[in-house]
């Protein structure tokens, strides 16, 4: 169990960094807000994901490249937290716009991941 722990630590890390990595150079070559670079950044996790449990990886590398690299890659967090945030606001546009991304997020994802599993599969 410690060994599963600490690998899902470790690639927690490692995906958190990716991530940062990542959105800080969206940042410097798109015109996208943070947040739309967080849904595309949750999409290519969820195809990762997807992928990930496609393979056959042995039980303490699968923990740390799903659990961990691609559950610190993800940030499903973010919007959950801005959901949270304009449900109480008065802001309309705000709101459709938070629940739009958030759609995407879930109705797009779930198609991604089942693509991403055909992959790891074949």
């Amino acid at each position: 169990m410690a060994e599963l722990i600490f690998m899902a630590g470790l690639g927690a890390g490692v995906g958190s960094i990716l991530r940062f990595f990542m959105l800080d150079q969206l940042t410097r070559v798109s015109q996208l807000s943070t947040s739309w670079m967080v849904v595309i950044i949750n999409l290519l996790a969820a195809f990762g994901m997807g992928y990930l449990s496609g393979l056959s990886l042995v039980l303490p590398w699968h923990t740390m490249v799903t659990t961990g690299i691609m559950g610190g890659f993800s940030t499903f967090s973010t919007p959950i937290n801005e959901l949270a945030q304009v449900l109480g606001n008065d802001d309309q546009s705000k709101r459709k716009l938070v629940l739009l991304k958030t759609g995407i997020m879930f109705t797009i994802g779930m198609p991604i991941l089942i693509l991403g599993r055909h992959f790891g599969l074949n």
